[in-house]
C-alpha cells in the first residue's frame, strides 16, 4: 500500500482527472453519439451496434494485463488514454464525406473511431480496480468511488445543460463536430493528469499471477461466483436501457435535440444522487442494500417508460424526465455499489486479475444487451409499430432487472444493514444528515471538530448514530468523552448504550464516570443498581455524589435506609445537598422531620438550606405553589413588596406582622422574634420540628408559607 501522504496526493489528482475525464466522456460517448448518429441518418440497429463498442473495451483488458508487468499500471493507463483520443479523430473528419453523399463511408469512419476509442480505453481500464484500491483503504473506499461518481455526474449535468442549450431544436452536423472536438481536448488534459499520478509498483507482481487458475478457483468461492452471475444480469439490463432511453424519447415522443439532451442532464441528477448516496452510505450501510435499491430504481424507470402515453404536453415531458432520472440513478448506482461489493469479497492481491474478470463480465453483459437491443427494436417496430415496440422492449428489460434483483437479494450481506433499514435511511432526511455527520466524525482526528460533531449528533435523535458515539467513549480527550456521553443521554436508549454506560461507570472513575451514572439514573436502568451502589462511597467525590441521586432513582424505597444514613452522617455540603435530592426522590412524607431537623445546624450554606426547604415543600405537596414565591423572595428579598402583599392577604394578623418584619425590618433579632410568633399556628405534625429551626430569613419565610398555604387551602 502507498504511504498515507502519497495516497492523499493521489486521491486529489485522481479527482481532478475525474473532472476532465467526465467532461470528455460525456461529449464523446453515449447519448451525444446516439443523437449524432440519428442526425447522420442511422437506424436503431446501427446505433445499437456502435453503442455496443463501449462494452467491447472490456475485452481488451487481457491486453492491458499482459503489459502491466513491463510498463506499470499507471503509465499503461496514461498511454492507453493517449491512444484512445488519437483513435477518435476519424469521427471528427467523417462529416466531410457527407458532401460527396458517401454515407456508408461516414458510418465506417464513425464506427472505426468509436471502436478504436473504446479498444484503447479497454487496455487502460485494467488500472481501474488497482487505482481505486491503491489510493484508498477499506474505511473510505466507497467514499472515494462515490466522490468520483459525483464529480462525473456534476460534469455531465453542466455539459448536458450547455450542450442542450447550444444544440437548438435541430442541430447541424457541424455543431456536433465542435462538441466532439471539445471532448477530445478535455480528454487530452485528463491524460496529462494521469501521468502525474504515482505508480502502484505492487500491481506489477499481481499481474504476473496466472489468471486462468484463479478463474477456475472461483468454484471454491461460491460468494464470488454468485456475485459475478448477478452482476452479469445487471450488466445486460443496463446495456439494454442505457443507450436507448434517448432514442425512445426522440422516436416515441418526438423530442427535439435540445429537449432530448435536457433529459440527459436531468438523468445526470440521478447520477449525482447515486454518487451522493454512495459517498455517505456505502462504507456505513454496505454495498448490498444499495445495489438492491439501484436495481429497483432501474426497474421502476423501465416500467414508467411503458406507461407514459405517446402524447405531448408538460406532464408527459416531466414524466420522461423522471424516467431518465430513475434510469440513470439505477445505472450509476448499480455499477458503483457492484464495484464496492466486489472490493468487499476479494483480497487485495487478487483484485487486478479479478478486476479484469469484473469488467469482462460488464463488457459481455453490456454487449449482449446493447448489441441485441437495436435488432430487437427494429424487429418489434416492423411488427407492432414503434410505440408498442418500445413498450414490449422495456417490459423485457424490466423482467431482466427483476431477475437481477432476485439474485442480488441472495448475496451475502457482508455485515451490511438490511434493505428495509437502508430504505428508511435513504428516505429520511434526519438519518441521511446523521450519516453525513458520522462520516465527518470518522474522518476527523481534530478534537474540536469531534466535539462539535458529537453535539450535532446529540440532537439528531437517530439510532444509527449510537455505535459511533459509543466508540468515542474511548477517546483520549476528556472533552470528547464528555460530549459523547452527553450525546448518549439524548440518543435512543438501546441495549448497546446501556451496556456501554455501565462499563464506563466501572472503568472511568476519577474522570467521566460521573456523567455516565447520571444518565443511568435518568434512564431508569435497573440493571445498573449494583454498579451504582458500588460507587456511592467512591473516592471520586463527584461520582459518589451523583451516584446518590442515581441510586435513589433506580432503587427507590429499597435505598432509603442508606440514603438517610448518609444524610445524617455527612458534613460535606455538596454531598449533603445530593443526599437531600436523593431522599426527596426515594423518600416519603415521614422523612420530613429528618430533613427539617438538619436545619438546626447553624453553619449550613444557603444552597443546602434551599434544597432542604424545596424537598420539604415537595413532601408537603406545596412545591409548585412554594417554589415561585421562594424564588422571588431569594432574588428580591425585602424589595419584593408585591410578594409580601400577596402573602399577607390570606394570613392571620399575627402572621401578617411577621411578614411585615421579614420584608421591611430585616433585623436578625426581629426576624427571630417574628418566627416564634408563627409556631403556634402550625399543626401538631410540624410544630415540634419547626420549634428547633434556626429562625433565619429563609426558614421564617418557609414557615410563613406553610401557614399561609394551609389557611388558603382551608378558605
Amino acid at each position: 500500500m502507498l504511504p498515507l501522504e502519497k495516497r492523499q496526493k493521489g486521491r486529489r489528482r485522481l479527482l481532478w482527472f475525474g473532472v476532465f475525464n467526465s467532461l470528455s466522456f460525456t461529449l464523446l460517448t453515449g447519448n451525444l453519439i446516439s443523437l449524432y448518429l440519428l442526425r447522420l441518418g442511422a437506424g436503431n440497429s446501427l446505433i445499437g451496434v456502435i453503442a455496443s463498442f463501449s462494452y467491447a473495451a472490456f475485452f481488451m483488458l487481457f491486453v492491458g494485463r499482459t503489459l502491466v508487468p513491463r510498463v506499470g499500471v499507471m503509465r499503461l493507463f496514461g498511454w492507453a488514454w493517449t491512444v484512445r483520443y488519437t483513435a477518435f479523430l476519424p469521427v471528427l473528419i467523417a462529416p466531410a464525406f457527407l458532401l460527396s453523399g458517401n454515407q456508408r463511408l461516414v458510418f465506417v469512419l464513425v464506427g472505426a473511431g468509436v471502436l478504436g476509442f473504446h479498444l484503447a480505453r479497454g487496455v487502460g481500464i485494467v488500472a481501474n480496480a488497482p487505482m481505486f484500491s491503491g489510493f484508498s483503504d477499506h474505511a473510505d473506499r466507497g467514499r472515494l468511488l462515490s466522490q468520483f461518481q459525483m464529480i462525473a455526474s456534476v460534469a455531465t449535468i453542466v455539459v448536458g445543460v450547455l450542450v442542450a442549450y447550444l444544440l437548438g431544436e435541430q442541430a447541424e452536423v457541424g455543431r456536433y463536430t465542435l462538441f466532439l472536438g471539445a471532448g477530445v481536448t478535455f480528454g487530452v488534459i485528463a491524460t496529462g493528469v494521469i501521468f502525474s499520478l504515482p505508480e502502484l509498483e505492487s500491481e506489477r507482481e499481481s499481474a504476473r499471477r496466472p489468471l486462468l487458475p484463479m478463474i477456475r478457483d472461483l468454484g471454491r468461492h461460491p460468494e464470488i461466483r454468485r456475485f459475478f452471475t448477478t452482476f452479469l444480469l445487471v450488466a445486460v439490463a443496463s446495456g439494454i436501457g442505457r443507450s436507448f432511453l434517448i432514442v425512445w424519447a426522440k422516436q416515441v415522443h418526438g423530442l427535439s435535440d435540445r429537449l432530448a439532451f435536457f433529459m440527459v442532464a436531468i438523468g445526470s441528477i440521478g447520477n449525482f444522487l447515486a454518487g451522493y448516496l454512495g459517498s455517505v452510505l456505502l462504507d456505513r450501510l454496505g454495498a448490498r442494500p444499495l445495489l438492491l435499491f439501484s436495481i429497483l430504481a432501474y426497474v421502476a424507470s423501465t416500467l414508467a417508460a411503458v406507461l407514459i402515453p405517446p402524447v405531448g404536453g408538460p406532464v408527459v415531458i416531466g414524466a420522461i424526465g423522471v424516467v431518465f432520472f430513475l434510469g440513470t440513478l439505477g445505472f450509476a448506482g448499480n455499477e458503483n455499489s457492484s464495484q464496492a461489493y466486489f472490493y468487499g469479497i476479494t483480497d487485495p492481491e487478487d483484485r487486478l486479475n479479478l478486476g479484469i474478470l469484473f469488467f469482462l463480465i460488464l463488457g459481455v453483459g453490456g454487449t449482449i444487451g446493447t448489441f441485441s437491443a437495436g435488432f430487437v427494436l427494429d424487429a418489434l417496430e416492423a411488427r407492432i409499430g414503434i410505440v408498442w415496440g418500445f413498450r414490449v422492449f422495456f417490459l423485457v428489460t424490466a423482467t431482466i432487472g427483476l431477475l437481477a434483483l432476485r439474485r442480488a437479494s441472495r448475496l451475502a450481506s457482508l455485515g451490511a444493514k438490511t434493505f428495509r433499514g437502508t430504505l428508511e435511511v435513504i428516505f429520511s432526511f434526519r438519518d441521511l444528515r446523521t450519516v453525513g455527520l458520522l462520516n465527518r466524525l470518522e474522518r476527523t482526528y481534530d478534537p474540536v471538530t469531534e466535539q462539535s460533531t458529537l453535539r450535532s449528533l446529540a440532537h439528531s435523535g437517530s439510532p444509527i448514530a449510537v455505535v459511533d458515539v459509543i466508540d468515542r467513549l474511548s477517546s483520549p480527550s476528556y472533552a470528547v468523552r464528555q460530549e459523547a456521553l452527553e450525546a448518549l443521554g439524548t440518543l435512543p436508549y438501546t441495549p448497546e448504550v446501556e451496556a456501554a454506560l455501565i462499563r464506563h461507570l466501572r472503568e472511568a472513575i476519577h474522570t467521566t464516570a460521573f456523567l455516565a451514572v447520571r444518565i443511568l439514573g435518568l434512564r431508569g436502568t435497573r440493571k445498573a443498581i449494583e454498579a451504582v451502589r458500588a460507587v456511592v462511597d467512591s473516592e471520586d467525590v463527584l461520582l459518589a455524589d451523583r451516584a446518590l441521586v442515581a441510586l435513589a432513582r433506580l432503587a427507590g424505597a429499597d435505598a432509603i435506609g442508606e440514603l438517610r444514613e448518609i444524610f445524617a452522617s455527612t458534613s460535606n455540603p455538596r454531598r449533603l445537598m445530593h443526599a437531600v435530592v436523593a431522599i426527596q426522590i426515594a423518600g416519603e412524607r415521614s422523612d420530613l422531620p429528618i430533613l427539617l431537623g438538619r436545619l438546626s445546624v447553624t453553619d449550613l450554606p444557603d444552597y443546602v438550606i434551599d434544597e432542604i426547604l424545596l424537598a420539604s415543600a415537595r413532601f408537603l405537596d406545596m412545591y409548585d405553589w412554594f417554589y415561585p414565591r421562594y424564588s422571588r423572595y431569594i432574588r428580591h428579598g425585602e424589595s419584593a413588596s408585591s410578594l409580601a402583599d400577596d402573602l399577607a392577604a390570606t394570613a392571620p394578623p399575627e402572621i401578617a406582622e411577621a411578614i411585615n418584619v421579614l420584608f421591611n425590618h430585616p433585623d436578625p433579632d426581629a426576624i427571630r422574634q417574628a418566627g416564634t410568633t408563627i409556631l403556634p399556628h402550625l399543626g401538631p405534625e410540624l410544630h415540634d420540628v419547626a420549634a428547633v429551626l434556626p429562625m433565619r430569613g429563609r426558614t421564617v419565610f418557609f414557615l410563613i408559607c406553610l401557614v399561609t398555604r394551609e389557611r388558603s387551602n382551608s378558605g
